[in-house]
């Protein structure tokens, strides 16, 4: 095989190699935004319910699920003031504690 013929046939492997590469990204990402259609995804968050507060000026504190875009939630029984819940966290009064280790495990 002579040294023209030995460069034309690993250029075009060369050349060949990228647009493989590409159809291969193509087909991973194509299949990474929608590996398991059938699977949806459950985002789960605790909320303040704010909008109603009691009449002791207390707020009640919620677990949120968005489960196919509808929101569940879930009462938890705790009651804390609007500004002692922060992030998700109860914070700055007593048995803060164990509120958030309440709210953390059992649900």
């Amino acid at each position: 095989m002579s040294d023209k013929n030995l460069f034309s046939k690993h250029f075009q492997n060369n050349v060949q190699q990228p647009v493989k590469m590409r159809q291969n990204a193509t087909f991973f990402l194509n299949n990474f935004q929608n590996p398991y259609p059938d699977i949806s995804i459950m985002k789960v968050a605790v909320v303040l319910e704010a909008r109603r507060p009691k009449n002791n000026g207390k707020c009640a504190i919620k677990i949120r699920f968005n489960f196919q875009n509808q929101a569940y939630y879930i009462t938890t029984g705790i009651e804390v003031p609007k500004e002692n819940f922060i992030q998700g966290k109860v914070l700055g009064i007593p048995h803060a504690v164990m509120m958030n280790q309440l709210i953390a495990t059992t649900y």
